[in-house]
């Protein structure tokens, strides 16, 4: 009986404390609060080590290998977190024998505010104009997901091309112990999506004095002559 029940995954539930807690998805934007609960329940005594509370923003892309040698085409994917926010957790939220008990329900509140912004970092191109490197640090809007752009459990097609994907969620990560490679092992996580729509303010022109190069191209005319 012991064997059986250890293999348990102690139980992790993301609650939200607005208006939009029973949303599929609920919306958010720029300097938005969001505000909630995480439950955790063990159905057994649990020890762990580490529990992270997060509001992260991820892309997702790939691009089509077309091989000749092969019958089959191969994909190569990319995927990359752009934006991770972490809650400072109580000391008197988790037991401090870092031991879950059996039963007993563990709370733990969150506060996360959508940034205007991402960090000056998150760039590392070198445009000839710093107003474009400003841009590129514009906070992206959820894409691509069909659950983020949905009605309740109406999926919308947002029309994003297929290989291009940017999600929003606030995760729950609980570890317990070390690999090989000294890295924390996950026991048990959750994600809770959010729609994230970002508000921005009306631009100025891009000045280019030293010429449009290829940052930027208002307009672009080729002359297509008919054979």
């Amino acid at each position: 009986m012991r064997l059986l029940t250890s293999t348990l995954k102690p139980v992790i539930e993301v609650a939200l404390n607005d208006s939009q807690q029973r949303d599929f998805v609920p919306s958010y934007t720029s300097r938005d609060r969001i505000r909630g609960i995480v439950s955790v329940t063990a159905t057994y005594d649990t020890p762990f080590d580490e529990l992270y509370v997060t509001f992260e923003g991820t892309t997702k892309t790939f691009v089509e290998k077309v091989s000749t040698a092969f019958p089959a085409n191969g994909r190569t994917e990319a995927f990359h977190v752009f934006l991770r926010l972490i809650q400072p957790i109580d000391v008197g939220s988790l037991p401090e024998d870092k031991l879950l008990k059996a039963g007993q329900t563990y709370s733990i509140p969150f506060t996360f505010v959508v940034p205007e912004k991402l960090l000056p970092q998150s760039c590392t191109h070198s445009p000839a104009n710093l107003k474009i490197h400003d841009l590129h640090l514009n906070l992206p809007p959820s894409l691509g997901d069909p659950l983020a752009a949905s009605i309740g459990n109406i999926l919308l097609d947002d029309m994003a091309p297929e290989m291009a994907v940017v999600s929003y969620a606030v995760k729950v990560r609980l570890f317990h112990g070390r690999n090989s490679s000294g890295k924390l092992k996950l026991i048990t996580d959750t994600t809770r999506k959010l729609r994230i729509m970002p508000a921005s303010a009306e631009q100025r022109p891009i000045p280019f004095p030293g010429g449009l190069k290829d940052d930027y191209r208002p307009r672009k005319e080729k002359e297509i002559k008919r054979g």
